[in-house]
């Protein structure tokens, strides 16, 4: 089955070589983190070369590897001066990618809604919003290319890149040099979607997998409030057709568990095994 990994930020409260030893002994083989996780760098910290490379030895000693830095802005950020600090942030963050072990920096396309970055908005799906996204992906592109890092954009129904069409679309017109995806199908799934999943996941295989560097691990459901996208095993997903798709086509694509605590990551993996026939 495919390497599982999880996101570092439900570790918050412990201390680095707790997060990798705990992490390791729960069985993973990857860590996703955020630079500015407390373990990594207190509050108010800057962030430095030396204390990235200790990170990095710690997940060494512990036999871990560094999944897609996790670099997540919203660079369509209505408000100007909020949106050129968020993607100078977003730019620092590359130049730490290959110090940690890995090539890829992750992020969402983001919303023009002024107070929520991941909620939906009207205006999300503008030329204009389209326009602005892509001169910012170009920016952060250019900047991760010369940095040696791929920059994955993760799609997500409420964003500007919020379709498996727009993710093709941004492939048709900026290309995939340094630039490719999350296979994350779960935040491109509609209510009709889930009604049809055999054909949600095989669309979104087809237009998101072939530029994929990493996988997520989580479920999707509606509500009265929307999209949700909860836990392995709070959902709707079948995860055996996910399961399916990652084994006969992606193996070795690793796969991180998301939107879990801490005391669930034993049996988020249970669930994602038993989908795996392991």
């Amino acid at each position: 089955m495919n390497p599982l990994g999880i996101f570092g930020w439900i570790y918050s409260g412990l201390t680095l070589e707790e997060v990798a030893k705990t992490v390791s002994g729960e069985g993973f083989q990857y860590i996703k983190l955020r630079l500015r996780e407390t373990f990594i760098v207190s509050p108010g910290e800057k962030l430095t070369l030396s204390r990235v490379r200790e990170v990095k030895k710690m997940l060494d000693a512990y036999g871990l590897k560094a999944a897609p830095v996790a670099g997540y802005v919203n660079i369509v950020d209505p408000n100007p001066e909020s949106r050129e600090s968020k993607l100078c942030l977003f730019e620092e963050l590359t130049e730490y990618c290959q110090e940690l072990g890995t090539a890829y920096i992750a992020t969402e396309t983001g919303s023009l809604h002024p107070t929520e970055p991941w909620a939906d908005h009207e205006n999300n799906r503008t030329e204009k919003a389209w326009n602005d996204m892509l001169t910012a992906l170009e920016r952060l592109r250019g900047t991760a290319k010369k940095n040696g890092v791929t920059l994955l954009l993760e799609g997500y129904v409420n964003n500007v890149m919020g379709t498996t069409e727009s993710a093709s679309r941004v492939v048709r017109e900026l290309g995939s040099d340094h630039l490719g995806f999350v296979l994350d199908p779960f935040n491109y799934f509609t209510p009709r979607d889930l009604e049809e999943q055999e054909a949600a996941f095989t669309r979104i295989f087809e237009a998101i997998a072939p530029y994929a560097y990493v996988a997520h691990a989580k479920d999707v459901i509606y509500t009265d409030k929307g999209i949700e996208t909860p836990k392995v095993g709070a959902g709707r997903a079948d995860w055996s057709l996910y399961a399916g798709m990652l084994k006969r086509d992606m193996p070795e694509l690793p796969l991180i568990l998301e939107h879990l605590k801490r005391d669930e990551a034993g049996e988020c993996r249970r669930l994602v095994m038993e989908a795996f026939g392991e």
